[in-house]
């Protein structure tokens, strides 16, 4: 429906794949900022289903690769145990298209909608930018004919997170983690050297478990949303 908020499952779903294909050839971007509605066209919770968070985990794959990746926020992208440990196969076979950086946000707040916005390098090394209200699938950037080639392989979230070892700010927000699954980033994290600054605001995150990964972490890494954690009671 023109004019709308939120868009129907399938959209989202295919903006993802697109997503995955733009990084295939983000060589130079330095933080994705990816802002999820909190519901879709018919009101229901939105979540990623398998295929979602297979293009994710691959996109973030070829992050891992270029090396350039200093900030990444996943908000009000639901995060649980079964997505981020469920192994996906990583071919190394998208097609490449123009270097630009892409960014989901909200048009007034991350519970009314999402957007795109695209930062495109021109031929002179200056930035260009657009934002849109369409997904992706009304975007249509130049291809180029260059292929990323790698071996295939089976990887998870986990591991991606693990590999992108240059992220200065990693900030997963709204994302409903559980205590359970939020003790996993000390381990997950522990190869980031650069990293600077974990936010956790707004998630199911026990005291206990928020003071076990700051203690975990170095003393150099700033851990914010202790005090703003949402808990529900039956």
């Amino acid at each position: 429906k023109r004019g709308c908020c939120r868009y129907p499952r399938p959209d989202i779903d295919s903006a993802f794949s697109d997503l995955r294909r733009f990084l295939a050839s983000a060589r130079i971007l330095k933080c994705l900022v990816l802002r999820l509605s909190s519901f879709d066209s018919q009101m229901e919770r939105l979540r990623l289903g398998t295929t979602g968070w297979k293009d994710l985990t691959c996109g973030l794959r070829y992050l891992v690769q270029f090396r350039r990746l200093r900030e990444l926020e996943l908000s009000y992208v639901p995060i649980k145990h079964s997505h981020v440990m469920r192994l996906v196969n990583f071919e190394g076979q998208e097609e490449a298209v123009t270097t630009c950086s892409l960014q989901l946000a909200s048009h007034a707040g991350a519970s009314s909608g999402c957007s795109i916005r695209i930062a495109e390098q021109t031929g002179d090394g200056t930035a260009t930018s657009s934002t849109s209200s369409a997904w992706p699938a009304a975007l249509t950037p130049r291809r180029c004919l260059r292929r990323v080639a790698t071996s295939p392989e089976d990887t998870c979230f986990v591991d991606v997170l693990c590999q992108l070892r240059d992220l200065e700010d990693l900030r997963l927000t709204h994302a409903e983690m559980v205590s359970d699954v939020a003790k996993v980033l000390p381990t997950t994290l522990a190869g980031m050297r650069r990293l600077k600054s974990l936010d956790l605001t707004r998630n199911h995150i026990s005291k206990q478990a928020m003071e076990e990964i700051r203690q975990s972490l170095p003393s150099r890494v700033v851990v914010e949303g202790d005090d703003q954690q949402t808990f529900y009671f039956h």
